[in-house]
């Protein structure tokens, strides 16, 4: 682990904003997520800002915003969110934080900065689309603050499931035949989509897997049996992403799922094995999220991936099988570059014993806490953010040591 970094002055605490919410399908999940992040986080260190990111684009920040509870209101009347006070990540360096806002009346482009709320570091919470997928990381970059979690070309890279089923190949972890699909293409010519699929010898015919290139949470996700299926499918996925994948529906499936943590090397968790409702093994977006948990009653949708129905280290899987996740796991959060911690998905084949790279969740639901629990050593919550804060202010330190400005050499030569 690496040592506790402090910023300006032991005396204080470092501020640390919490951003979740975001304009994702995954919005609801990310609120889940920010707000256990905040109240698992150390408050002797750390002085908790939140900050949420409505469904609108806008930024809002108020200490009611911590309160899970909050958002239910909210869904019922966004107007209670002018309670809060609305804020803005300008991209300028040197600003210090976050710059709240007073809108000027309608007539007026212009916004007037009244007052700015000093920020040591950023911490994203928000799953998928923007918030995930190296936006907003490209936004705190030219801002020129400190951040947690991936950077921008590793955020992008786990976004884009086809590219990053590419880079896991190319480093030797095992991946699905799959094909990827634009929406222009197939809204240009359905029929000739479908053909090439079908006329596709590595996928096998059906039945198939259909699912957005760029979402997590099983958004999306159809299983499909003839063409018809196959043709709604894409349709499906195309209401939420402009990509799809078409990859071999395993009959006899398991998922397994490992988290990383960032460290030197990366710290692989024990491993998970999701239990799905469905009777054909596939987790759903009901299963992750809005089921109870291990014993009835006991948690809720309120609890995101945490609350999951789950076997953690099950000792039923051969042990073998079990440290090849775990290692291939760790490789793909090598190759991409990730940072902080990443939720790594696999599926396997129960009639071969054969594991396959599914996905990495650079941002996972409940930042997987729940697996490193189980680890032995075990890792708290608390100490997980704590290691993620202090590696995003030691990041922050190398970059800014970095020459960054030139010389107008070219221009006044001669």
């Amino acid at each position: 682990m690496q040592d506790n970094v402090n910023v300006n002055s032991a005396d204080r605490r470092i501020r640390v904003a919490v951003v979740f919410g975001g304009d994702s399908p995954e919005h609801e999940v990310s609120v889940i997520s920010g707000t256990q992040v905040i109240a698992a986080m150390d408050q002797l260190r750390f002085e908790v800002i939140p900050v949420y990111i409505a469904q609108n684009g806008l930024w809002y920040t108020g200490k009611e915003l911590a309160d899970k509870t909050f958002f239910s209101r909210v869904a019922q009347n966004p107007a209670i969110l002018e309670s809060c006070t609305q804020v803005a990540l300008l991209p300028v360096p040197g600003q210090g934080g976050l710059t709240t806002i007073a809108p000027k009346p309608a007539f007026s482009f212009n916004r007037s900065a009244e007052a700015r709320i000093s920020v040591d570091v950023f911490f994203p919470v928000l799953h998928g689309g923007t918030g995930e997928n190296g936006s907003i990381q490209g936004l705190f970059e030219l801002a020129s603050v400190a951040y947690a979690g991936s950077n921008v070309p590793a955020s992008a890279v786990g976004m884009d499931k086809g590219l990053c089923k590419k880079v896991a190949q190319a480093h030797g972890i095992p991946v699905l035949p799959g094909l990827t699909v634009g929406r222009s293409e197939a809204r240009a010519n359905l029929r000739g989509v479908l053909d090439a699929i079908l006329s596709e010898d590595t996928l096998g015919g059906f039945p198939l897997f259909v699912k957005p290139c760029n979402l997590g949470s099983s958004i999306g996700v159809s299983a499909c049996n003839n063409e018809s299926e196959l043709a709604a499918g894409l349709v499906r996925v195309f209401k939420y992403d402009t990509h799809a994948i078409v990859e071999p529906k395993i009959q006899d499936i398991m998922e397994l799922n490992v988290a990383v943590l960032e460290g030197e090397p990366p710290t692989a968790s024990v491993v998970e094995m999701p239990r799905p409702d469905s009777k054909d093994g596939v987790l759903s977006y009901e299963d992750k999220y809005m089921r109870g948990g291990k014993t009835p009653g006991d948690q809720g949708p309120a609890d995101g991936m945490a609350g999951l129905d789950r076997v953690i280290d099950p000792q039923d899987i051969a042990t073998e099988l079990k440290e090849a996740v775990r290692a291939y796991a760790a490789a793909i959060f090598t190759a991409i570059h990730a940072h902080g911690v990443a939720r790594v998905d696999f599926i396997v084949d129960k009639s071969t014993q054969r594991a396959y790279f599914n996905e990495i969740n650079t941002i996972p639901g409940s930042l997987a806490f729940y697996l490193f629990n189980e680890n032995a050593p075990y890792l708290f919550y608390t100490e997980q953010l704590s290691h993620q804060i202090d590696g995003a202010l030691k990041r922050h330190a190398a970059r800014r040591a970095l020459q960054s400005k030139g010389e107008f050499k070219a221009i006044f030569s001669g």
